[in-house]
């Protein structure tokens, strides 16, 4: 027989940057009606393409191991939405769950591109632009320029 239905309670325990620590009820034979079974953890999530590329969806499906009710995906994108779904398997057939949308924690912004700095210098100042980081890992509330001399 299938499993009886899919998994329930997919939560985050740590929600932090660049990892999601996730879990889910406990496993039990009257859910998975099979002592030969897996589970599966199936997460996706989009990144922009930087230059004016376009977006590229990153997809990965991993095995869970046998009896556990947790797992850390990790190496994520800072501030992205990552969707995730649970699947039981067994011989007989496959139960998904509801798909679960978290959010990643904001991250120190990637570095402006060099050639992007433009100054132009004028009587009493010196007027800057430049584009936002290709990598701003979360909103950008502020600048800071440093001014050197020599």
């Amino acid at each position: 027989m299938e499993p009886m239905r899919a998994l329930r309670g997919l939560t985050a325990t740590d929600i932090q940057s660049r990892q999601l620590s996730l879990q889910w009820e406990n496993l039990a034979f009257n859910l998975t009606r099979c002592h030969t079974y897996s589970v599966s953890l199936c997460y996706r999530y989009t990144t922009a393409g930087g230059g004016g590329g376009h977006n590229t969806t990153v997809r990965e499906c991993l095995a869970v191991e046998h009896n556990a009710s947790r797992f850390t995906l990790r190496d994520l994108p800072p501030y992205h939405g990552i969707h995730v779904r649970l699947s039981l398997t067994n011989p007989e057939g496959k139960k998904e769950g509801r798909e679960v949308t978290f959010q990643t924690e904001e991250d120190i912004p990637g570095g402006i591109a060099p050639e992007s700095l433009t100054f132009t210098p004028l009587d009493d100042m010196i007027f800057l632009k430049w584009e936002e980081p290709v990598e701003p890992n979360g909103l950008i509330t502020q600048y800071e320029a440093k001014w050197l001399r020599d």
